[in-house]
């Protein structure tokens, strides 16, 4: 990339820069240990390489693929899938809380056979594409997608590999809607209470509503 955009010479050679923001280890499986999105520093990323596009003169930003892999042969609910799931949605909503991005991307819906030694990567599974159910990573994909989709975001706390809470706080004008989102930046949990809170729903990855008392991180 660098020889490319050298020999440019000054000419602005593309309208869009494409990123696809992989995490050095995106396997999750029982013999390989994945990055999280705070491990390998997915916003910076993502912030840096919007400071390399602008520096040569390119203004429009996308994240045209984005994901997790697991085992082809792993059981729909298995916690590996579950992992994927929780995974994909902090990579959608920390995509999200970068506002010169335009689109993410995840990869992918459906592919009919595995990749990259027996992997996949797939929101769903079946034979094929007219027969196929959802995987737990399309149940997040979608609750992402309801939450997210006409937002914009307000402040993000704590974007790092840290023991404090990650925020993220985004607002909808159109739908009068404010969202924060919130995961442990580590692997370990902590309890938030929810208690005595004016007007708030809380929701978990899968979309099911959390009553009033203390939420695990």
């Amino acid at each position: 990339t660098n020889a490319i955009f050298n020999n440019a010479k000054g000419r602005v050679l593309a309208d869009v820069f494409t990123m696809h923001p992989y995490p050095d280890r995106q396997y999750v499986s029982a013999v390989t240990r994945h990055f999280n999105t705070e491990e390998y520093d997915l916003y910076n990323r993502l912030i840096n390489g919007i400071k390399y596009a602008k520096s040569h003169g390119i203004n429009s930003f996308l994240v045209s693929e984005i994901g997790y892999a697991v085992r082809m042969t792993d059981p729909l609910l298995s916690e590996h899938r579950k992992t994927q799931a929780a995974l994909l949605a902090k990579q959608l909503i920390t995509t999200k809380a970068v506002p010169e991005i335009e689109k993410c991307l995840a990869f992918n819906m459906y592919l009919h056979f595995d990749m990259e030694g027996g992997h996949t990567y797939n929101m769903f599974s079946g034979a094929n594409r007219t027969d196929t159910y959802p995987n737990v990573s399309a149940l997040t994909f979608a609750q992402c997608s309801y939450f997210l989709h006409d937002t914009e975001i307000v402040k993000s706390i704590n974007t790092g590999l840290t023991d404090n809470v990650n925020a993220h706080i985004f607002k909808s004008q159109s739908r009068q809607l404010a969202v924060a989102t919130l995961w442990r930046g580590d692997y370990s949990t902590s309890k938030i209470s929810i208690k005595d809170i004016t007007d708030l729903k809380a929701f978990d990855l899968y979309g099911n509503i959390i009553g009033e008392g203390d939420i695990e991180l």
